[in-house]
């Protein structure tokens, strides 16, 4: 992270944490990790900077392009609390494990482009009226803490799983929860 001038390091601003993953070995997308990645990685991390980090959310993403499948931890925080951020995600024995796994193509943390990454609505669609783009992010952020909230209560269900099994089971379990509800 660039040094800041005076006063803008506690100026909250928009950054991606940034996973990239490879296919499955049967060339399907493994959504599941997307999962597993938000419930052993980032909820502590969010948890433990719950109190500097303004907004957040998930960004779930796999189309069949250049980037492909690629799972993203969106925040709003000052600058300090982003390098601590990274640096505690990086050193997560998770993180080297999906790496060595072949799982995690790359990790990195990007930042919104100037001008509205320190606006609160800076990653709403700049073509939504503004009253959607000031609340979307406060939406998203619920919608997202409930996704998390039900990863976890399905996570502690299968325990006894292997991690990727595991997670394997969280999202057939959540696929069947949101087509049958």
């Amino acid at each position: 992270i660039e040094s800041a001038a005076p006063g803008e390091a506690e100026q909250p601003s928009w950054r991606y944490l940034r996973f990239r993953l490879s296919p499955g070995a049967d060339d399907e997308v493994s959504s599941y990790l997307d999962a597993l990645i938000a419930d052993q990685i980032l909820a502590p991390v969010i948890a433990q900077h719950s109190t500097d980090i303004v907004l957040w959310r998930f960004h779930r993403r796999w189309p069949g392009d250049a980037t492909g499948h690629q799972f993203s931890f969106v925040f709003f925080a000052p600058a300090p609390v982003a390098g601590r951020l990274v640096l505690q995600v990086e050193r997560d024995p998770l993180l080297d494990r999906l790496r060595s796994d072949g799982h995690l193509v790359e990790f990195r943390m990007d930042e919104l482009i100037a001008g509205r990454a320190t606006d609160p609505a800076g990653t709403s669609d700049a073509s939504w009226p503004a009253d959607v783009r000031r609340e979307w992010p406060k939406f998203i952020m619920g919608a997202s803490r409930m996704w998390l909230g039900l990863v976890q209560s399905e996570a502690a269900k299968h325990d006894g799983l292997d991690l990727y099994e595991r997670y394997q089971a969280v999202e057939m379990a959540l696929d069947e929860l949101w087509f049958s509800e």
